[in-house]
């Protein structure tokens, strides 16, 4: 009994020397001015909501600035990292994993857009938000938060977040090793449409030579994910997140 509450004891001590690392490599991280724990799912060993500095014109850094909200869920440093690009505020915070994360057992980060939630800054210049200068939100994060994150990443989202991902994916294409969109196109990215969903009217038609991949679910709305694919759709896309970030995926 004592030598198991030793372990026990060993093992939480661990757990929070872990967590104290990550916390001191996130607050050493240029640019972050504030990191806070965040309750997290079982998943993960340590949750946190940084803020960090962005410039509002990234082609002007020392003019005016704002800070994002990224919420870092970790797993371990090695694994991989889903990238969740938001396409407005964060109304599901950090701690909680997504469907890709929780598929590959993975690190999550998610980014609330620029301009919205608490992500805004004290003057809404609107000539700013641009696709470009929110890709080089993504990018400044993505180059930060690698010196922790050294395995392969992907980058995803949905609806306009998907869109979001692809844009950030068209500006900074080695950024990510993989892409996959819940509503929308590009190399070594995975589209995935419901067959009643209004947005499916915009399905992109993947044609010539590529290695995208396509996805319907017959009968499915807005709201189709991964897991409500059938099968052999599953299976398809588990495959090729399998090949492109070198995993391998428990199904």
């Amino acid at each position: 009994m004592k030598r198991l509450a030793a372990l026990i004891l060993i093992c939480v001590w661990t757990a929070y020397a872990q967590d104290d690392a990550l916390y001191r490599a996130l607050r050493a991280l240029p640019g972050v001015e504030e990191v806070s724990a965040v309750k997290a799912d079982s998943m993960f060993r340590a949750a946190y909501e940084i803020r960090v500095r962005q410039p509002l014109d990234h082609a002007h850094p020392g003019g005016k600035s704002f800070l994002q909200s990224v919420y870092v869920d970790h797993v371990d440093s090695g694994s991989p990292v889903v990238l969740e690009t938001e396409g407005y505020a964060v109304t599901r915070g950090g701690g909680r994993p997504r469907e890709l994360a929780s598929i590959l057992r993975c690190n999550q980060v998610v980014v609330e857009h620029r301009f919205f939630g608490g992500s805004a800054p004290d003057s809404l210049e609107w000539p700013f938000l641009t696709t470009r200068q929110a890709a080089a939100d993504h990018h400044h994060i993505r180059v930060l938060l690698g010196a922790i994150y050294r395995g392969k990443w992907v980058s995803s989202g949905t609806s306009k977040g998907g869109q979001t991902a692809l844009f950030y994916r068209y500006y900074y294409p080695d950024d990510v090793d993989a892409t996959v969109a819940y509503v929308a196109p590009v190399n070594l990215s995975i589209y995935i449409y419901g067959e009643n969903d209004l947005w499916g009217a915009t399905a992109m038609e993947l044609s010539g030579k590529t290695n995208a991949i396509k996805v319907v679910k017959a009968g499915g709305s807005h709201r189709t994910r991964i897991r409500t694919l059938s099968h052999d759709q599953q299976a398809t896309v588990c495959t090729a997140l399998e090949s492109w970030l070198g995993v391998h995926i428990t199904r």
